[in-house]
């Protein structure tokens, strides 16, 4: 956010966002990091959503939904049958997408270490092209 100002991100809100996005991990089943719930992973954003939303923080709660690859649209979601709620779940707001794009430099096995931009641009590949345009763009409006 300090090398563009023009972006006028919520400062305050990235932080407490950030710090909130994985929350719904633990309900899911993810034993390399120790998570032991029913569900599979790739559920723990809208369910970090709903638990947030309980708690009254709806803006928060986007960020969760959101930031799972590089956002995952309606149609994929359909189209791969991921068991997910059928709505877009893209990242809209700048905060949200600032979450999401930082989020693909870190690993949960892996704390200490980032991650390239081509390395992270390599993990985002299995989610096909438009998660790689939105993360070309994002490289282009943050780096």
């Amino acid at each position: 956010m300090d090398l563009h100002p023009e972006i006028q991100a919520d400062r305050k809100f990235v932080e407490e966002a950030a710090l909130l996005h994985d929350i719904g991990v633990y309900k899911t089943y993810a034993p390399e990091i120790a998570c032991f719930g029913s569900l599979p992973y790739i559920c723990h954003g809208y369910l970090g959503a709903d638990l947030l939303r309980e708690e009254g923080y709806g803006r928060h709660a986007l960020v969760c939904e959101r930031h799972t690859g590089a956002g995952i649209s309606l149609r994929d979601i359909v189209d791969k049958e991921l068991p997910l709620p059928r709505r877009d779940m893209l990242p809209v707001s700048i905060e949200e997408q600032l979450i999401c794009f930082a989020d693909k430099f870190f690993s949960k096995t892996e704390l200490l270490k980032e991650r390239s931009v081509a390395e992270a641009r390599h993990k985002l590949e299995r989610f096909g092209a438009e998660g790689l345009e939105r993360f070309d763009f994002w490289c282009k409006s943050f780096l």
